[in-house]
């Protein structure tokens, strides 16, 4: 299947008490192994009392990375595994952590960089406030989150179909391309699609092709995957990969024409089995809402598409496809 959109690596929740053994290792082989930290100053009370992160990967899984914050908000004892580095694991920790402390926190997320890791920090959106202070014999920064939109990519890439709950509203069309690859990288089921011109800039593109190719190799006979179409015109003339792929696989990808009693409908949304969505509405076409893990709102506009799917009939441009 394709791998290059899909995380190889599990971030979850991790409590002290029972899984503080990995916690420990982690955070033992990288702060005191590798950078030689002391273990008085590692080991705090403050571990019972804060929130911890734990990334697991490979085969059978291990520890590999970890993080904890406090309810302050201050977020520390990032770490990564050497061999783990280099492939977004601490960014999508960082964004899993700030996630959790912006919509259920209400509070600001800040971290204490020292000189070697204020770049890292800089380029996900923290900001230096106030000058730079003395802790335990290091030269330390205090970095707040201020642009949160740096961090969206990588939270992108570590949310979980079915499993990663909590809304994002996307603006950027690089950020909904990105999303939509997820989505279906990660899908098992089915795929649906509602798109007025099926959006070039967004779902023309070969990483979110490959995975319906896949999906529907997967799957051969089950048609899992169903696209609408309002105005097909632009994309049959400039070849849409979309169009290509229900070329190629035409019992399992089909494209139909949304009918004439559904026109006033604009709303445009992508759904990826049974819990993962991307809704734009046509009162808000700025924004897009983006949900892994939104069963009841996906269920909702599955019954929709499929009313609109049994209306709807071949545009004679799409009907050559099947020949």
């Amino acid at each position: 299947m394709p791998t290059a959109t899909l995380p190889e690596y599990r971030i979850e929740y991790a409590d002290w008490q029972r899984q503080g053994r990995e916690l420990r290792a982690v955070r033992q082989a990288v702060f005191i192994e590798e950078l030689s930290g002391e273990e008085t100053r590692e080991w705090d009370r403050a571990d019972t009392k804060a929130r911890h992160l734990l990334v697991r990967a490979g085969e059978p899984p291990e520890a590999i990375g970890t993080l904890r914050w406090l309810p302050s908000g201050q977020i520390e004892r990032l770490a990564v595994k050497p061999a783990w580095r280099g492939r977004g694991i601490g960014s999508a920790l960082l964004a899993s952590a700030a996630r959790e402390l912006q919509s259920h926190r209400r509070v600001t997320p800040f971290v204490y960089a020292n000189d070697s890791t204020q770049a890292f920090f800089a380029r996900l959106g923290l900001i230096a406030e106030d000058a730079p202070v003395e802790q335990q014999g290091q030269r330390l920064q205090r970095m707040v989150l201020q642009a949160p939109e740096a961090l969206i990519s990588a939270d992108l890439r570590a949310r979980l179909l079915g499993e990663t709950s909590g809304r994002l509203f996307l603006t950027q069309r690089a950020h909904l391309a990105l999303a939509v690859r997820q989505l279906a990288a990660q899908a098992r089921r089915q795929v649906n699609l509602l798109s007025t011109d099926l959006q070039p800039d967004i779902y023309d593109h070969q990483d979110f092709v490959e995975a319906l190719r896949y999906l529907a190799i997967e799957l051969r006979g089950r048609l899992p995957v169903k696209i609408l179409v309002s105005d097909p015109e632009p994309s049959l003339r400039r070849g849409h990969r979309l169009i290509e792929l229900a070329r190629l696989l035409s019992s399992d990808v089909q494209i139909r024409l949304v009918p004439k009693d559904w026109a006033e409908y604009r709303d445009q949304f992508l759904l990826c089995d049974q819990d993962g969505l991307c809704l734009t509405r046509h009162q808000d076409p700025r924004r897009t809402l983006v949900d892994f893990n939104s069963g009841a709102e996906t269920r909702r506009l599955r019954r929709l598409f499929d009313q609109i799917w049994e209306q709807g009939d071949m545009h004679p441009g799409l009907r050559r496809l099947y020949l």
